[in-house]
């Protein structure tokens, strides 16, 4: 019965109503969502349509506009920043970076392929641990 009770009570909190954990909710007029793009390279921008890996930000910024509270208006700022100018992030990146193999055989050939990607993860548990190196930044250019 306490396996089926902390079931029941995890779909709930994250689920059905997943706003029970927080005591105050914010009901701001207007919603600020910054969308920062981190890349390594100069191939193309993500943040211009025309490439498969570009990011539709019209549609990100339609979603949100669904999940709004009555009344509220949703702002999405994107910008794009080089991880060469910021080490602790890419520091992070690197270490959350994983890959994956497939070894298969193609037209009587031994062939390997390679899957990259970001254990998101390992990422959260990397910046937080960069967490106080990160905000020095924003406290030392505060007023």
């Amino acid at each position: 019965q306490a396996e089926l009770a902390s079931v029941v009570r995890s779909a709930v909190q994250f689920v059905f109503v997943p706003d029970i954990q927080f005591d105050q909710l914010d009901f701001s007029e207007r919603v600020l969502v910054p969308l920062i793009v981190f890349r390594d390279h100069l191939l193309f921008d993500p943040l211009k349509p025309g490439h498969k890996y570009s990011l539709d930000v019209e549609a990100i910024r339609s979603e949100l506009k669904r999940l709004v509270m009555p009344g509220q208006t949703v702002e999405v700022v994107a910008g794009m920043q080089s991880l060469l100018a910021h080490e602790r992030i890419a520091i992070a990146f690197n270490k959350a970076s994983r890959s994956d193999s497939v070894h298969e055989s193609f037209h009587g050939r031994y062939r390997a392929k390679f899957k990259h990607f970001v254990d998101s993860k390992a990422l959260i548990q990397e910046l937080s641990v960069s967490s106080d190196y990160l905000a020095s930044g924003l406290i030392s250019a505060s007023p």
